[in-house]
């Protein structure tokens, strides 16, 4: 979990332009992305099965931020 969280912040670090939080979904955390009035909710699994479930999830948060209009930093 601690892996996973850790890269999942440093893919965030990485973003401007968005707000975000955790919340807890039950068997899922979930990290809420917004973005003048756009909302993403991104839920993980607390106990990932491999490294490619965590590469998933990275991937899935860089959409995800890409939908509510995040930038890059350094690509503006």
């Amino acid at each position: 979990m601690r892996e996973q969280q850790k890269m999942l912040e440093a893919e965030l670090a990485k973003w401007t332009g968005f707000t975000w939080g955790c919340r807890n979904g039950g068997r899922h955390k979930q990290i809420v992305l917004e973005n003048e009035g756009h909302r993403r909710i991104c839920p993980f699994s607390l106990t990932p099965v491999c490294r490619r479930s965590l590469l998933n999830n990275v991937t899935q948060l860089r959409r995800a931020l890409n939908e509510i209009g995040a930038q890059k930093k350094g690509t503006h």
